[in-house]
């Protein structure tokens, strides 16, 4: 259930920065799996796994997803959008001191996940600005809500780009994002290079 709270992330403070520690407070004491609405993202938190899954609203389309250590301080976080890591992710200690940062946007061509969610909305599947869409009841609200929703029906991938021994790329980096309309999975699959896309229909035959 999805309560209007606003709880702020657990912190402890150190000589040089703020760690972010596990929020006990919110689950009480950590027995109790909640979701609150907090500056327009929906929070979404999980005790026995110690995972928050962050849900931006419907103009920015993606998440923040968190993990914890058993002793409650931070242990990874990193965004998403759909089953793709982008941006920067960061591995903390069971100090809660960094350890190791990947940029996860080193893998991508000129297509990026913002240019990827603007096609998904140019071909008609969402409006962020009204929650309309055509994967889930529509309208949604457009707070984190509507990201939230939609990805459980939306799969979104990403192909890296493949290289010849002597460097040569010989297939480009390619995204997909699908859903299935009843019998049918409809998929499109984007050049991430060029952002040229295509529609595929595969049927599904569904035994009585």
């Amino acid at each position: 259930m999805l309560h209007n709270l606003s709880y702020a992330n657990a912190q402890l403070k150190t000589d040089t920065n703020m760690i972010e520690k596990y929020n006990y407070e919110a689950t009480k004491g950590g027995t109790k799996d909640t979701s609150f609405l907090k500056d327009g993202w929906v929070i979404d938190i999980r005790s026995q796994s110690m995972v928050q899954m962050e849900y931006a609203p419907a103009k920015d389309f993606y998440m923040i997803v968190k993990t914890y250590h058993k002793n409650g301080m931070i242990k990874t976080r990193g965004k998403l959008l759909g089953n793709v890591p982008f941006g920067i992710c960061e591995y903390f200690d069971e100090n809660g001191q960094l350890i190791e940062r990947t940029d996860e946007d080193a893998k991508f061509g000129k297509i990026k996940p913002d240019d990827l969610v603007d096609i998904i909305e140019k071909v008609g599947w969402i409006n962020r600005e009204t929650g309309e869409n055509c994967i889930v009841e529509s309208p949604l609200k457009t707070d984190g809500t509507f990201y939230a929703e939609i990805i459980r029906k939306l799969d979104i991938y990403f192909s890296p780009a493949e290289y010849s021994e002597n460097g040569e790329e010989i297939k480009p980096p390619m995204w997909s994002f699908g859903y299935l309309y009843f019998s049918t999975m409809i998929t499109y699959i984007v050049n991430g290079n060029t952002g040229e896309y295509e529609r595929q229909e595969m049927q599904y035959i569904i035994e009585m």
